[in-house]
Formats: structure tokens, sequence, C-alpha cells
């Protein structure tokens, strides 16, 4: 019998695509903005708790309720910015993958850390941004959503009484963008974990609060559109993630 021939449909392409952005924007939604509402939940908390109890004791190095309220003020813009970027996605300004637009790293980058401004300044962080790149094509909410999720995890994933150093670096290489985010956290065993490293539920750290979705969302969203990540790890000595665009 002749083989079957494959129909080329593209408006049912076009339809697999915004289902699979649509799906991905409910990720990101879930996962993503559940931390920055969260730093924002811990700062009012403190706020509330000073009103309900306004003669307990402070210690010197307390902010001030209008450096708080600053804090706050900032990351809810931040988180504001975020969830335009998911409207657009959600809307179809970018309903076809090849739809990419100018995004900007250092913007991203300061949009993120603004988000997670409290959780920074309370494990006393130090991002160094080396960014050989600042501009190029992509889905900004992907972006957002790549940077937020390595940052967090290098926050979440750090040594107890050692300051917490990121540095986020953009390079081309082999005609290709790179991005790396390296921490010097409590590191993992590849060996033992690194072939489930980017799979949906892993979690290889007992004790911190995580569901094991930021990676494999993150991983879904940069293959596809064409690109890599990769993982270099040694423990409690830290780790780098390499996304190549």
């Amino acid at each position: 019998m002749p083989g079957k021939t494959e129909i080329q449909n593209p408006q049912l392409s076009d339809l697999l695509i915004k289902i699979r952005q649509l799906e991905n924007a409910d990720y990101i939604t879930a996962h993503n903005l559940r931390g920055a509402t969260s730093n924002i939940k811990m700062m009012s908390d403190i706020l509330m708790d000073r009103n309900v109890n306004p003669s307990a004791e402070r210690t010197e190095d307390e902010l001030s309720e209008g450096e708080i309220l600053g804090f706050i003020n900032r990351s809810s813009n931040a988180l504001l910015n975020s969830l335009n970027g998911l409207m657009d996605l959600v809307a179809g300004k970018l309903n076809k993958v090849k739809e990419l637009v100018d995004c900007d790293i250092e913007a991203t980058i300061n949009n993120i850390t603004t988000q997670l401004n409290w959780i920074i300044f309370q494990k006393k962080a130090t991002i160094t941004a080396q960014l050989e790149i600042t501009h190029f094509n992509y889905v900004p909410a992907y972006l957002e959503s790549l940077v937020y999720n390595l940052i967090n995890n290098a926050l979440k994933y750090s040594r107890p009484a050692v300051p917490i150093e990121i540095t986020i670096s953009t390079y081309m290489q082999n005609e290709r963008m790179v991005l790396e985010v390296k921490d010097n956290g409590i590191g993992m065993n590849l060996k033992k974990y690194g072939d489930r490293l980017f799979t949906r539920n892993a979690i290889f750290h007992d004790g911190y609060e995580s569901r094991g979705l930021g990676l494999y969302l993150v991983r879904s969203e940069i293959e596809s559109l064409g690109g890599t990540i990769a993982a270099k790890s040694k423990v409690n000595e830290g780790t780098t993630f390499i996304v190549t665009f």
C-alpha cells in the first residue's frame, strides 16, 4: 500500500503554537509570579505587625516604614510590568514563534531583581551583570521567566553564612548568543541528578520550598525557540547555568 502523505495545515500549526504559548503563560503565572507576590506579602506583613504592636522593641538596623513602603512600591511596579508582558503573550501579539521583538536584557534583570528586592536585601546578595550583549530578539515573557527562575534558584539554594554572589553574563559563541547565570550556592551532584535536572517535579534538595517546576519550565521555553540549556555544578561550590539562544 502506498505510504501516507502528511498534510501540512498552517492553521492547525498556528493553533498548536498558540495553545503552547497559553500553557507556558499559565505556568509562568502560577510559578514565577508566586515568588514575586510572596516577596510583597512578606514586606506588608512586617508593616502590619508594626501596626498591631507599635511598642515592640526594634533593632537599630531595622528599616523604617517609609523604606519598606519603597520596597513594596518598586516590587509592585516591577510585577505589573511582568503581568503586562504576559498579557501581550496571551492576547496573541506574539502569536507565532518566529515573531520576536527586541529585548533589553539589562532592563529585564533589573525588573526581576526589583520583584525579588526584599529577598535580595534580607540575604545580602550581590548580583553582578557582565553583559557583552544588551539587546537581542526574543519573547519578552520567556526571557523574564528564564531570568527570574535562575536568579530565584540562586537565592534559594544558597549556603548558610556565605554571602551570596550571583553573576549574570552574556557573550557570543559560535555565532550564537549565550547567557550564563553563576552562583556560589550549595551546588548539586550532577553525576547523580544530571539526567533529571530539567525534568518536571524533580527535587534534589530537602528543606527548601520547591515544586520542581522552574527548570522544567525554563527548558521547555528555551527549546521551543531552538535554544539549549546546560549546567555545571559542584557540591558546596555553586552552579552555573548556560543558555545558548
